[in-house]
C-alpha cells in the first residue's frame, strides 16, 4: 500500500505520429518502522492513462531512488519496459553492495 505519491517528473514523446507523456513519481511508504521509497510511471494520451507500474520497494535510501528515478526520466523507461530496468539497475548494485534494498 503506498501511504504517498510525489510527482517528480515528465518526459514527452513522440511514438507513431501521436504524442504521449510519461509521469514518473516517488512513492513512500512506512514498513517497520522506515520509510521505503518506490517508482510509479504512468504513460498517458490526452491525460488518459494508458499504461502504469508500481513498484513500491526499490530502497530505503531516499538519493538512491532519486537518482534512479532522475535516470528513468532521461532514458524515457516506459511503464512496460520498468521492471526490466529496475531489476538489471539492482542486480548491477548488488553486485557492487551500492543499494539498500527495503524488502
Amino acid at each position: 500500500m503506498i501511504n504517498e505519491k510525489i510527482f517528480f517528473g515528465d518526459k514527452k514523446l513522440l511514438s507513431e505520429g501521436q504524442n504521449f507523456s510519461l509521469n514518473y513519481y516517488l512513492t513512500k511508504i512506512c514498513g517497520n518502522n522506515k520509510l521505503i521509497y518506490g517508482i510509479a510511471i504512468e504513460k498517458l494520451h490526452n491525460d488518459f492513462i494508458l499504461e502504469r507500474e508500481v513498484v513500491s520497494n526499490v530502497s530505503d535510501n531516499y538519493s538512491t531512488v532519486r537518482e534512479i528515478i532522475t535516470k528513468m526520466i532521461k532514458y524515457a523507461v516506459t511503464p512496460m519496459t520498468m521492471i526490466d530496468i529496475l531489476d538489471d539497475i539492482i542486480d548491477d548494485a548488488d553486485d557492487m553492495n551500492v543499494l539498500s534494498r527495503a524488502c
